[in-house]
């Protein structure tokens, strides 16, 4: 196993669009990012968790650019030698473009404005990622999210089974909600896991050694432990579909369904959580059955309906909702009898782009996820690396998983989550050589 901090010496190596010293500095700056960012909280904050690492993020970000500066300044960064595909590329433009255009149309300009920076920044990150895994092995790709996410893994299976909590939280809190690891919040640790688990079962998958089967049930174990229903069936999904790829066989859909289903019945605080939503649901309460996340959804709709082409603006959810949610009860004072909590997500980033993007901005959403999916069915120029394999492998199963866990959930507007999602998304498209 190759684990250490140099680069491979490949062919390719000699045309890196960076020097030397600064592509080795630009990885060492996302691999401490990756290590360091999902475990980074400040106990005495407003934000004990997700705002320290938003500020991590942008730390990164400003460190990554600040290394393709100087190396633009003394004529070491070459863009052309990057290696960009011209469908990725083509995507991160329409990204921007379509962002400054909602931003311009946005009914709240300063709102939209932070959100388009945000998105900017995550694209940097995801230039600095592509750029940093041009020449590293399987292993050294892995090491830094893998160590963090063991972490976060076991810390949130101590907390749910009541074992061991490093946080000082209220005793009468359900296992569900003390399940926070190092991320803050249950459904923020499943969404983080997802991919993660996809990551070591495909590894499982190529090298069939115990080790990795190992680290994946960690990693499955945390996913379970965390009971976010919504990344879960995600998972599963993905799963099934990364099975399919691997086997060929259509038997593995229908076990990792039964897997869910024996997860679901075996776990009793996810058995006591589906009971509750099945009695809610028969009692026609849509928000306990909906963990009281029907109202962002039809607030987004309805935001949707008034913006249909560029939505709200960037990041504006937040600023409308109470306005629309006061404009349903008006006209159905049913529909919210005592609901007064302000949302500041829609909990779907599939509801909340649609209404703050309008149609093309999802649009482009369906898009990414494709060009991602296609290193599954389109053959790598060279078969018999493993970087390769494990892109092949990876793509389709990593697409359809982030399209669930987007349903009811959302990862993009979560800085650990997206800061992992687009690391992975960068080592599958750079790797998958098209």
């Amino acid at each position: 196993m190759t684990w250490s901090l140099k680069p491979l010496r490949t062919r390719q190596a000699s045309a890196s669009a960076l020097g030397q010293p600064f592509a080795r500095a630009l990885t060492i700056v996302v691999w401490s990012s990756l290590l360091v960012l999902p475990l980074i909280f400040d106990p005495h904050g407003n934000d004990v968790f997700r705002y320290p690492k938003e500020l991590a993020l942008r730390v990164t970000v400003l460190l990554s650019l600040g290394i393709f500066a100087t190396a633009l300044s003394i004529g070491r960064l070459h863009m052309a030698r990057a290696g960009l595909p011209r469908s990725v590329t083509l995507v991160c433009i329409l990204i921007v473009v379509w962002g400054v255009t909602t931003t311009l149309l946005s009914t709240n300009r300063p709102l939209s404005a932070r959100a388009l920076e945000y998105t900017l920044e995550a694209l940097l990150f995801f230039l600095a990622a592509w750029m940093a895994l041009s020449d590293v092995t399987l292993n050294q790709c892995i090491a830094a999210p893998l160590i963090s996410g063991l972490f976060n893994a076991v810390i949130g299976t101590l907390q749910a089974f009541n074992i061991w909590n490093p946080f000082p939280l209220q005793a009468d809190l359900s296992p569900h909600l003390r399940t926070t690891a190092f991320l803050g919040n249950p459904n923020d640790v499943g969404a983080y896991l997802m991919p993660l688990t996809l990551v070591t079962a495909a590894i499982a998958l190529m090298r069939r050694r115990w080790l990795w089967i190992g680290m994946a049930i960690v990693m499955a174990t945390g996913l379970a432990a965390s009971q976010a229903l919504t990344a879960i069936i995600a998972t599963s999904a993905a799963i099934a579909v990364l099975m399919f790829i691997a086997l060929r066989r259509v038997i593995p859909l229908y076990g990792a369904a039964a897997a869910l289903l024996i997860c679901c019945v075996a776990f009793p605080p996810i058995r006591e959580r589906l009971t509750r939503f099945s009695e809610a649901a028969q009692r026609h309460d849509l928000g306990g059955a909906t963990s009281y996340r029907i109202y962002p959804l039809a607030a987004a709709w309805d935001m949707f309906r008034d913006h249909p082409v560029s939505g709200a603006g960037p990041g504006t959810f937040k600023f409308h909702f109470l306005e629309y949610m006061l404009r349903r009860t008006l006209a159905d004072p049913g529909h919210f009898p005592w609901m007064a909590q302000n949302f500041g997500e829609a909990h779907s980033d599939h509801a909340q782009i649609l209404a703050e993007e309008g149609l093309p901005g999802w649009l482009l959403l369906m898009v990414s996820l494709i060009v991602i999916s296609r290193s599954t069915v389109s053959p790598p120029a060279n078969g018999t690396d493993e970087r390769a394999q494990f892109a092949r492998l990876l793509a389709a199963p990593l697409s359809v998983g982030l399209f669930t866990v987007m349903i009811a959930a959302f990862p993009l507007e979560l800085p650990a989550v997206l800061h992992l999602d687009l690391y992975v998304i960068a080592a599958v498209l750079r790797w998958s050589q098209h």
